[in-house]
């Protein structure tokens, strides 16, 4: 059974709130009201924002198979709020002699690649 929301006991934060979702709808009287809805959701974190996946980049190609201990820190969002994507901020970790041994295998790796080839391959991945 769904409950009827009590207007009269309304929180601060949930007058902000609506006042934010008031001032949005007053200042966009023009736009259509289905984009209005696709803001509100993104905004309110009603709808998810797609996440580019750690998967779908250079630095993956080079080092998925490497010791390197890594994490999902956070995310940068990209785009307007009806297109917009979360990139994942990336930490990683290894001691010394580990970093040291990975640049070495990192330029193997990389000599003799087509530079202009991996970078149209990286804006392929941004877009994915």
């Amino acid at each position: 059974m769904e409950t009827v929301y009590n207007y009269g006991e309304m929180s601060e934060d949930s007058k902000k709130t609506a006042a934010e979702i008031i001032d949005l709808l007053t200042e966009n009287s023009d736009t259509p009201t289905e984009m209005l809805c696709e803001v509100l959701r993104h905004k309110f974190r009603i709808k998810t924002i797609p996440i580019r996946p750690v998967e779908n980049s250079i630095w993956h190609e080079f080092t998925h198979d490497e010791p390197l201990g890594q994490t999902i820190q956070g995310f940068i969002q990209i785009g307007t709020d009806l297109e917009a994507k979360r990139v994942p901020y990336l930490g990683f970790s290894a001691d010394l002699n580990q970093l040291d041994a990975f640049i070495l295998r990192l330029i193997n790796k990389v000599q003799g690649i087509d530079v202009e080839e991996i970078n149209n391959r990286s804006k392929e991945y941004q877009n994915s």
